[in-house]
């Protein structure tokens, strides 16, 4: 048995007794365990973004999604028309900022419960 711990880094190794015997089916299970273990890290790794209202106060209206974005890092697209792309950036604790973009300039700035 294999287990990971993000946390603590601790990879421990602990096959069954019938596995011992066996390379075929230790490295088959290795193999395995080595996919889940850097899926799990890639996961650990993603850092948590948090947007502040100084960062809001710094967005102004023409911007591009690239000098947004170089403010408030990648958001989420939640809205697409044949004119305009809206995008949040959302906490933790469920404040956020709302952004609509027509003609690749920024048009709408909205946020919610920033400090």
């Amino acid at each position: 048995m294999f287990t990971y711990s993000p946390q603590h880094t601790i990879f421990e190794f602990n096959p069954p007794p019938s596995a011992c015997n066996s390379r075929d089916v230790i490295g088959y299970d290795f193999s395995q365990w080595v996919a889940a273990a850097n899926q799990q890290k890639s996961t650990v790794q993603t850092e948590v973004r948090h947007v502040s209202r100084v960062e809001y106060e710094r967005l102004k209206l023409g911007m591009s999604l690239a000098e947004v974005e170089a403010i408030l890092d990648r958001g989420i697209e939640i809205n697409r028309s044949a004119k305009s792309v809206s995008f949040i950036w959302e906490n933790q604790d469920s404040s956020r900022i709302t952004i609509t973009f027509e003609g690749g300039k920024l048009t709408s700035k909205v946020q919610s419960g920033l400090k």
